[in-house]
Order: structure tokens, then C-alpha cells, then sequence
């Protein structure tokens, strides 16, 4: 037998359009919406700046998905933890299509809990809070004192806090 690890974190990718939410015939609540992850370098032979988007499609089920949705917008920030997973199904031509897309186990509102109406629910002292919808933990923190991305980071692959001095961003 051998050992793989199925894991993904994207960092700070924006919503391309709106969320939208579906349920399962058995009333299971799904979320499905894309982010763009920018990436950019330094061309070696003419040292021009190089610049490159990455579109990943992301689903994130159950009960957090719910209580997430109203605030994941179109070029909404967000940070997302998950595994990859590939789905192949018959097209009614006969053909054999697949995609690969990113199952979420938490979703990663960064900069506050703006909502599509553009207004804010939290107090505006929580505003530039990141908040964690998870389903592993699904209840969000909403409390002043939520960590940062990289302590969030740090403590999900068992690490202590980091300083602003430890992140390379």
C-alpha cells in the first residue's frame, strides 16, 4: 500500500462570479463557486514582469456552506483549505467528460463578513477580521480576537504562532 496526501490551500484567490448554492436529492446543501489565483515572476532572460491567472472551481458542502453564502461575492477574497478531486460523467453525445475541482473542508472569508447588499454585519471594530466557516468546525469565530490567515495556517498543520516576521508575503 502506498501513502498519498490529498491537500490543498489557496491563499488569497477572489470569487469570479457570485456563489451559488444547490442542494442534493437528499436535501444535503452544496456551495459551488470559482476563484482566480494571480501569480506573477520575474522573466530571467529579459527581466520583464510576468503575470499568469489560475481559475480553480471549488465545492464546499454541508451546514457552513448555508450560513457562508450570502457574503461570497464576485471578487470577494478568500483563502481556502480542502483536497482535489477529479468527476467524470457521460455528456448526452455519448462523450466521457471530466473535471478537477477543489473539495473545501473550510472556506476563509479575508477581509470581513461584507455581504452581497454591501453592507457589513459585524461591529466596525471586526470589520478586518478574517473569518473561518469550516466542516470541522462549523461555527465561524466571529469574536475581535480571531487569528491571522498565518496562525490559522500554522495551527492546521500543527505549528505554533507566527510573527509578521515568519510569513515570506
Amino acid at each position: 500500500m502506498s501513502f498519498t496526501i490529498n491537500h490543498v490551500s489557496l491563499v488569497g484567490g477572489n470569487l469570479v462570479r457570485d456563489a451559488e448554492m444547490k442542494y442534493t436529492g437528499g436535501g444535503t446543501p452544496v456551495l459551488n463557486f470559482d476563484i482566480a489565483m494571480n501569480r506573477s515572476w520575474r522573466n530571467r532572460e529579459r527581466g520583464e514582469i510576468q503575470e499568469e491567472v489560475s481559475y480553480f472551481k471549488v465545492n464546499f458542502w454541508g451546514k457552513p456552506a448555508e450560513g457562508i453564502q450570502k457574503y461570497l461575492s464576485k471578487g470577494k477574497k478568500v483563502a481556502i483549505e480542502g483536497r482535489m478531486q477529479q468527476r467524470r460523467w457521460e455528456g448526452p453525445d455519448g462523450k466521457t467528460n471530466s473535471i478537477v475541482e477543489v473539495v473545501a473542508s473550510s472556506v476563509i472569508l479575508m477581509g470581513g463578513l461584507e455581504n452581497n447588499q454591501g453592507t457589513n454585519s459585524q461591529p466596525q471594530q471586526q470589520q478586518n477580521q478574517q473569518t473561518t466557516f469550516s466542516n470541522n468546525q462549523p461555527q465561524p469565530d466571529f469574536s475581535a480576537g480571531s487569528q491571522s490567515i498565518p496562525n490559522q495556517v500554522a495551527q492546521a498543520f500543527g505549528g505554533e504562532e507566527l510573527t509578521d516576521a515568519d510569513v515570506p508575503y
